[in-house]
């Protein structure tokens, strides 16, 4: 099992070290950038930039004859120009600020009485310098601002040309004038392929021997490694993860990437053999370049396809797709994929060639007949399975021919009656000839799909992650490894990520669905999301993304580091201490207090802002401390005066407006203290400082039990007393310093009153220890034979009248 584990770490080592062997031999060789900046060189870089956007605008203004071609150019060239003026006004402003610096340092040269003539002279050449870099930093911005613009105007334009292609309507397959033009055209734009197929080809002719073979081993190498990995990946998943859904997304995802790499890696290796014995020509070069991209392209394809279907295996299938329709589209993903990247290269080659009108037609049309005929074929198996039952008749018996989930589901009966309505109309439009809008509309049909299947997969993936945390949090609980509240907390936050990052994936794939029609992507993403790379300003502070991922990273980061830390001090430092228990806790708390503070700070400069800009917050914090926030900060400045000057600490028993208790926590605004009925009591900060506050174990630890008993007036008082040391003296948690002791309090009608009194380690115990002692006295008094004192009642009971008495007395009345 462990060589068996060495050798798949050995291997996925092997194909990241491929993977760079690859990246390095693919990439074009630039020249190295100047390591100098000066002045003179930023000058003459802008007025360069400069030029060539007089030279664009210029074209622009004359926009007659500019085909779509012709924009693209232009476009490309403000890019490169928008890109060179925003690294320009980057290196301006550090050079600008420092120059500010020193010549505010000099100061201005009315202040300055008497100065030498060589710091007269320094302030002329730093506000000289000033004057220009300012100067150079407005006109970088300018040429930005400038760019921009000629970017929407190029995009309007293309735009237009676009829509007007769409209404052009063309040649037809049908007709035979189309195929006249194409047997006069093609032969001539054949001659060309073969002329650049020489060029390449020759390329690798002239490659040494070596070369060519370690190309290839390392092609095998690559070919064998992925089929082991594709292979592989089903046993590592299932081995190395729990059943739950997790693992079939996992799984998905993997394969999808696996899909994209190999193509694309043996793209970039064959690319990389073109570029051995030097640079192609710029067109070649963008070819070799997009045909690569368009490998990656077909095997994401593929991929995406065979994980949605997920024919050899149905209970990993992420849609209610059912069986039968998977068994049947087995095959498509394989041919879309290469399909796709056949299109994308043969548009590439149409325009590297400047290939004729016929030619052109006629590539178009089969790739958009045959990209027609698959989606068609796809819509017709959804729509005669969508009310299947879930096996397929002949391998009904076949657990593994099962669907999964339960289908038919309202998006899956509208998927094939879109399609198919949409192909319809794409293929109408074909066979009248409008081949433009027939292969846009099967193009957006393919984008639309992408998108919406890639959003799927990640969505369905993030949402299993959330799951599986959640699932392993409440395990964890079951076990009480954690408490509920680190539960709740826990489950909140993954599941506010976990919504978070669907709903950014979902945005996303909408915003790219919602993608004008003709426009780039990568064009239309950077014009409306550059503003995440550039920054924007709010008020007169400049936020960029870099600077709020910098300060999120130091802040989670700097948390993480102050919990370790407090941590740290608690439980290894303050126990070396003579520091006590209850103060251990109480400064670890002040410690965590002092730096999550230098944390935000840290986070808020971070983010650009200078605690010096922070005025403003203080003058809101002063007015919301004067109207709402006061009783928070009194609490607050309390339990630090409580943490300081120790009045009550954790463990005391301390008594409040009539309410008794143990202190359990003392936090930033209140303290807790558990009452003697196990309910806990929560009491702001302030009123142990405000109000009276008495603390049982603060100064004197000791416990004083004090037992009070009445014996009857002839009770030998010396004898009670000894009874009463010998039974206190004997128990164990009694105390022999201070010594008990028994006084006489006093001596009436009633008896004698007895006064035991002894001391224990904590006033806690003091109750049992009297009760203890209670018990022992008597049962030491009964051995004795000493009775206690019997308390004197009085009963009243009726009587005849005195009158009466007397008068059945009296012998002269009875005569």
């Amino acid at each position: 099992m462990h060589a068996f584990r060495r050798s798949r770490l050995c291997a996925l080592l092997s194909l990241f070290l491929l993977v760079l062997v690859l990246a390095m031999a693919t990439a074009s060789v630039r020249a190295a950038e100047p390591t100098g900046f000066t002045p003179t060189q930023a000058s003459e870089t802008l007025n360069e930039l400069r030029d060539t956007l007089q030279t664009v605008q210029d074209k622009l203004q004359k926009s007659d004859g500019l085909g779509d071609s012709d924009l693209v150019a232009l476009r490309n060239q403000l890019l490169l120009a928008q890109e060179q003026a925003l690294e320009m006004s980057v290196r301006l402003e550090p050079e600008l600020l420092s120059v500010t610096a020193r010549l505010s340092q000099l100061g201005s040269a009315e202040d300055q009485a008497g100065e030498s003539d060589d710091i007269a002279r320094q302030r002329a050449q730093l506000q000289q310098a000033a004057t220009e870099l300012d100067g150079m930093l407005k006109l970088a911005r300018l040429i930005g601002v400038e760019t921009t613009q000629g970017l929407d105007q190029v995009s309007k334009q293309r735009r237009v040309i676009f829509q007007a292609e769409l209404g052009r309507q063309s040649q037809s397959i049908l007709t035979p004038r189309f195929w006249r033009n194409v047997s006069r055209d093609l032969p001539g734009d054949l001659d060309r392929v073969e002329r650049m197929r020489k060029d390449l080809s020759q390329r690798i002719v002239d490659l040494p021997a070596a070369v060519l073979w370690g190309a290839a081993a390392l092609a095998l190498m690559l070919v064998a490694l992925a089929v082991w990995v594709v292979r592989g990946l089903e046993s590592f998943t299932i081995n190395h993860t729990k059943p739950s859904r997790l693992r079939r997304s996992f799984y998905a995802t993997a394969l999808i990437v696996l899909y994209s790499l190999i193509p694309g890696l043996l793209g970039s290796l064959a690319a990389g053999l073109f570029y051995w014995n030097g640079n192609l020509a710029p067109d070649l070069s963008s070819f070799v370049s997009k045909s690569v991209f368009a490998l990656y392209l077909g095997g994401f394809v593929t991929g995406m396809g065979r994980v949605l279907l997920s024919a050899q295996r149905p209970s990993w299938r992420l849609p209610p797709i059912p069986s039968s329709v998977a068994l049947k589209l087995a095959w498509l993903p394989i041919a879309l994929g290469i399909m796709v990247t056949l299109t994308w290269m043969s548009q590439q080659l149409l325009g590297l060639i400047n290939a004729t009108l016929s030619t052109t037609l006629l590539i178009n049309s089969f790739n958009t007949l045959t990209l027609s005929i698959f989606i068609a074929i796809a819509a017709w198996n959804l729509s005669q399975g969508r009310d299947a039952p879930a096996a397929v008749a002949e391998g009904a018996g076949d657990p593994s021919k099962t669907a999964p989930v339960k289908q038919g589901g309202t998006w899956l009966r509208a998927i094939p009656i879109t399609l198919g309505v949409v192909i319809g109309v794409g293929l109408c439009a074909f066979l009248l000839g409008y081949i433009a809008l027939s292969s846009l509309i099967v193009q957006e049909t393919l984008w639309l799909s992408l998108v919406i299947c890639t959003c799927y997969v990640l969505v369905a993936l993030v949402a299993d992650i959330g799951q599986s945390l959640l699932l392993q949090f409440r395990e964890k609980r079951a076990s009480n490894e954690w408490t509920s509240t680190q539960l709740r907390g826990s489950s909140q936050i993954v599941i506010v990520l976990s919504g978070a990052i669907r709903l950014c994936l979902i945005v996303t794939a909408i915003t790219l669905v919602l993608l004008p029609f003709g426009e780039d992507p990568t064009q239309w993403l950077q014009r409306r999301l550059g503003f995440l790379v550039k920054g924007f300003a709010l008020g007169q502070v400049q936020i960029k993304p870099s600077s709020v991922l910098l300060a999120v990273l130091v802040l989670v980061v700097g948390v993480l580091f102050v919990k370790a830390l407090q941590r740290w001090v608690a439980n290894q430092l303050l126990p070396a201490t003579r520091i006590d228990a209850g103060m251990r806790v109480s400064t670890a708390n002040l410690f965590s207090y002092v730096g999550y503070f230098i944390v935000v700070a840290m986070a808020i400069s971070s983010l650009g802002i200078g605690l010096e800009r922070m005025a403003w917050v203080i003058s809101a914090l002063s007015v919301g401390i004067g109207f709402g926030l006061q009783a928070v900060v009194q609490n607050f400045v309390s339990g630090l005066i409580l943490l300081a000057e120790r009045p009550i600490k954790i463990g005391d028993w301390v008594s409040l407006n009539g309410v008794e208790g143990n202190v359990r926590k003392i936090n930033a605004r209140a303290t807790e203290i558990e009452m003697f009925d196990r309910s806990t009591l929560i009491v702001p900060n302030s009123e142990f400082i405000t109000k009276t506050v008495r603390n049982v174990t603060l100064s004197n630890p000791l416990g004083v039990v004090k037992v009070k008993i009445n014996m009857p007036i002839d009770t030998d008082a010396k004898r009670v007393r000894s009874i009463m040391l010998y039974v206190m003296q004997n128990y164990s948690d009694v105390l022999a310093d201070p010594a008990p002791d028994v006084t006489l309090d006093g001596f009436d009608a009633n008896g004698l009153q007895f006064t035991a009194t002894c001391y224990v380690a904590s006033p806690r115990i003091g109750s049992r220890v009297r009760s203890v002692l209670m018990f022992d006295i008597l049962d030491e008094l009964r051995k004795e034979g000493l009775a206690l004192h019997h308390t004197q009642t009085m009963t009243v009971l009726p009587t005849t009248p005195v009158a009466s008495q007397n008068e059945s007395s009296n012998p002269l009345l009875n005569d």
